[in-house]
């Protein structure tokens, strides 16, 4: 594929990356990590031990789905990048 035929494409990752970036920030609440995050939404004494352990690993899986994503996302760009995009 050509640049002009890469282009659209280029675009369009680069918005899902920025909005996937910006959906994780918002989520964690700024610059906090996700251990303080977490620290936040489970350190409560008054949480049964069984919600705290749903919610913190559905909090996880939704993490580990959003860096395998990010990863396609900057894999794609990489092909594009190199010309192997599309082949």
């Amino acid at each position: 594929m050509t640049s002009a035929e890469t282009k659209p494409f280029e675009d369009q990752l680069l918005a899902q990356r920025a909005a996937l970036l910006a959906q994780i920030a918002e989520q964690r609440g700024g610059v906090m990590g996700r251990a303080e995050v977490a620290n936040d939404h489970f350190g409560h004494p008054e949480d049964s031990p069984a919600e705290v352990s749903t919610a913190r690993d559905t909090e996880f899986a939704i993490g580990e789905h959003e860096i395998a994503t990010l990863g396609h996302i900057d894999a794609a760009l990489k092909r594009i990048a190199d010309g192997s995009y599309g082949q």
